[in-house]
């Protein structure tokens, strides 16, 4: 949109128009985002199997996390986002 109140049109439906572009925008971004996280997620679970296939298992933990990757959230068909915020905070601090 523009910088100021001043550019917007004085027409009540024009404005309505522009409400329901601003909004539909709103929508594409934050499912775009949402869509990048769960890639990232993805993407970090299968550097942390890599890593695992090429210089063994760390812990039971690493295990679990791979062995939850395998499982996708059964409400979203996607990874669940528990899952993203433990493999988030586990590649964090290893």
């Amino acid at each position: 949109m523009d910088a100021g109140p001043e550019s917007l049109p004085d027409d009540i439906d024009a404005l309505k128009a522009a409400l329901v572009a601003a909004r539909a925008e709103v929508a594409s971004v934050r499912a775009q985002r949402s869509d990048d996280q769960a890639l990232i997620v993805h993407l970090k679970l299968q550097i942390e199997k890599f890593n695992r296939d090429r210089y063994g298992p760390r812990s039971e933990r690493t295990a679990q996390l791979l062995d939850q990757r395998k499982r996708p959230s059964d409400h979203t068909g996607q990874w669940g986002l528990q899952l993203g915020a433990t493999a988030t905070a586990f590649v964090f601090l290893s």
